[in-house]
């Protein structure tokens, strides 16, 4: 396993939490296939569950990010607009019979510490001292 899930990752909004759980499960998952086959099949199973909750995720974001500076709020929202791109793209390289394993798992590395752990803490750490529900 790269990667434990540990509280320091917790935001306390749940579909948040969730996005860097599912993120974190699938940069796992991808790091400890072997084979090219194992690969193709990880890629394909993790990322429209990826694309679905990043969706409904960026969704509930932009929803709480409407009470931030404007700046901020468009920066973040900047940053959600990029990784769907990137998951996009891939969907399509994927379709297209190629294996994005290895770029599927760079782009979550790359989001998790710059964005995950980066953006969404500072944005949204404030708002939760404490883990709570959203």
């Amino acid at each position: 396993m790269l990667i434990s899930w540990n509280e320091h990752f917790t935001l306390g909004i749940d579909a948040i939490d969730n996005g860097h759980g599912l993120t974190i499960e699938a940069i796992n998952q991808l790091n400890e296939v072997d084979t090219p086959e194992d690969n193709r099949r990880v890629a394909a199973f993790m990322l429209p569950l990826l694309r679905q909750q990043f969706a409904m995720q960026f969704e509930i974001e932009s929803r709480l990010l409407a009470s931030h500076p404007d700046d901020l709020r468009i920066q973040h929202e900047g940053e959600h607009r990029r990784m769907t791109e990137v998951l996009d793209y891939l969907a399509q390289s994927l379709a297209g019979g190629s294996d994005i394993s290895a770029m599927l798992l760079l782009n979550l590395v790359c989001f998790l510490v710059s964005h995950l752990r980066g953006s969404d803490t500072d944005t949204y750490a404030a708002r939760c001292a404490h883990p709570c529900a959203a």
